[in-house]
């Protein structure tokens, strides 16, 4: 399931659309929801996500985005995820996820920092 949450954050680097694209449809659940800060509400088609996550491809110039840890509790993982280049996160968020029977994307939603207090 954390192999899932890999490739979805691995996308975000792709700058091949196309490709980008086909990796997000394959991480996701047929009815998923997924939502940060960053986005506009809750996004729930495949569309709607794939153009906000080549907004930060286009964007971010040569930043990815990368799974750090994850932990899972009930069902339910937990994954800090930093975002950068070269392996140096200049931003760390939390995520919050849930997978359907198939191991595929559920629910996403996530959050800045990592909860240090």
């Amino acid at each position: 399931m954390t192999d899932t949450l890999a490739d979805f954050f691995g996308a975000w680097a792709n700058a091949d659309a196309a490709a980008q694209k086909d990796t997000i449809t394959d991480a996701m659940a047929a009815d998923f929801v997924y939502s940060d800060p960053r986005s506009d509400g809750r996004l729930t088609t495949i569309d709607t996500l794939a153009s906000y996550i080549a907004q930060f491809t286009a964007n971010a110039g040569g930043m990815m985005a990368g799974v750090i840890k994850t932990d899972t509790h009930n069902g339910y993982i937990r994954a800090i995820v930093g975002f950068g280049a070269n392996g140096a996160w200049m931003q760390k968020g939390t995520y919050f996820a849930t997978h359907d029977d198939a191991g595929k994307i559920s629910l996403l939603s996530g959050f800045i920092g990592t909860g240090d207090v």
